[in-house]
């Protein structure tokens, strides 16, 4: 077996498009969005960050302080995580080739609205997350 293939931090820098299904039927739903892995660099780079910095503030002045770390700023971090992994999204039901439309808005696929989709969709967020945790999808066969 050649180890190679399962490279799954140079593909998890390549990218995986998931498909956003319906979280009350799981339907596709025709919107797209490519993410990087968790083995990516920009993934591994951006948790390295936030680690050091909750680390600190656990462990300010020397002594450790339970509770520093509170779980809406996790819930955040984890946001973050996910738009900084978040290259591109289309909507293929809306023929917008590079954008998705939430509400009357048409939203580009920037880090700023990747953050605001996520934050005001959890099921997004969850469907995201867990494709950027799934190795299998950065594996080519």
């Amino acid at each position: 077996m050649d180890l190679s293939k399962l490279d799954t931090v140079k593909q998890a820098s390549e990218g995986f498009e998931l498909q956003l299904q319906d979280p009350g039927t799981n339907k596709n739903l025709g919107i797209f969005i490519t993410v990087l892995g968790h083995d990516s660099e920009e993934y591994t780079k951006l948790q390295s960050k936030q680690n050091k910095r909750r680390t600190a503030r656990m462990f300010s002045a020397g002594r450790f302080k339970p509770g520093a770390i509170s779980d809406e700023e996790i819930k955040q971090d984890t946001i973050e995580l996910l738009a900084e992994c978040t290259k591109a999204w289309r909507d293929e039901g809306e023929k917008l080739p590079e954008s998705i439309k939430v509400g009357v808005a048409v939203m580009e696929c920037t880090r700023e609205n990747a953050i605001k989709l996520y934050t005001e969709y959890p099921w997004v967020k969850e469907q995201v997350d867990a494709a950027v945790v799934d190795r299998a999808n950065f594996i080519k066969s």
